[in-house]
């Protein structure tokens, strides 16, 4: 939680910052209460990322719609990357387990990207409440 909080204060310019924190904590913490490991958080280019134990790496992304763009294949890449980076084990060659969380829909393309990426991918994420 440190870790998320330090992120959040160190990167949070006013209001619009702040709430997209607390969704993404939120997105977080359904995430793990449905059994995703999360052992720490790591940060890519300010946007907060659950890191498993060994080398997962978990975005949640409040997007009600996410539609395969220019912009999005140079973010999966720039996310591969990281992920790619942040193996426990860099001497294996077995691509990290990336989930990609969104608390909306997909179009069918996206979704395929996403798969064809060997990424998994969860659609239309309920929040919870933090306590």
């Amino acid at each position: 939680r440190a870790d998320f909080v330090r992120l959040a204060v160190e990167e949070s310019k006013g209001e619009q910052d702040a709430i997209f924190y607390s969704r993404t904590a939120q997105l977080l913490a359904r995430l793990y209460d449905d059994g995703v490991e999360i052992s720490r958080i790591g940060s890519l280019d300010g946007l907060p990322v659950g890191l498993g134990p060994q080398g997962e790496v978990t975005v949640a992304l409040e997007w009600d719609y996410a539609a395969w763009t220019e912009g999005v294949v140079n973010f999966a890449e720039h996310l591969r990357k990281y992920a790619t980076s942040n193996k426990p084990n860099a001497k294996t060659r077995d691509l990290p387990r990336l989930l990609i969380a969104l608390s909306g829909d997909a179009s069918p393309r996206f979704q395929q990207e996403v798969r064809d990426r060997g990424a998994a991918l969860r659609l239309r994420l309920d929040a919870p409440v933090l306590k």
